[in-house]
């Protein structure tokens, strides 16, 4: 089995933090299901299931959050693996667009960006629309269906090699 990740990997906004923030169910559950699957099949998927900035990372930590992501603390790492923010300046759109591209050579499956705010998602499609770069965006709902697919085939994957 070669260690390349070939399905699509999440790139994860500050709105889908908010939502969690704000009890929104899919939400709550798309980052349940992202711990599991680096947790379960690390050694296929390391951490590349998830990526976010550090800021956002940061901020998930403040006490106005805090409450909501007391589980997600102890698990560290698997809640996203965190980018680093230093090297790409620009408004917050153009830098997760920056930050999602850079991991797009690394991976066979398609790196999405879930954002669940309309206005996010429009101006981050804007970006991608512009320039022409080779990402999606999703919601929350759409990538929690995507990773149980995704989850349906590692589990298949792994009971014929047993």
């Amino acid at each position: 089995m070669n260690n390349t990740y070939p399905y699509s990997i999440f790139y994860f906004t500050k709105s889908v933090f908010d939502e969690v923030g704000k009890n929104n169910k899919k939400a709550i559950e798309l980052i349940f299901k992202a711990i599991l699957m680096n947790t379960r099949f690390k050694e296929k998927i390391g951490c590349h299931i998830t990526y976010t900035s550090q800021e956002i990372i940061d901020k998930v930590k403040e006490e106005s959050y805090m409450d909501k992501f007391k589980g997600f603390m102890q698990l560290g790492k698997n809640i996203a693996l965190p980018e680093e923010s230093d090297r790409i300046k620009g408004d917050i759109n153009f830098r997760i667009v920056q930050f999602a591209i850079s991991k797009d050579g690394d991976v066979l499956g398609i790196v999405k960006i879930v954002a669940d705010e309309y206005v996010t998602k429009q101006n981050i499609q804007q970006i991608i629309d512009k320039d022409n770069y080779p990402l999606g965006i999703v919601s929350c709902e759409e990538a929690l269906k995507e990773l149980e697919v995704i989850e349906k085939r590692l589990f298949d994957l792994f009971e014929k090699k047993a």
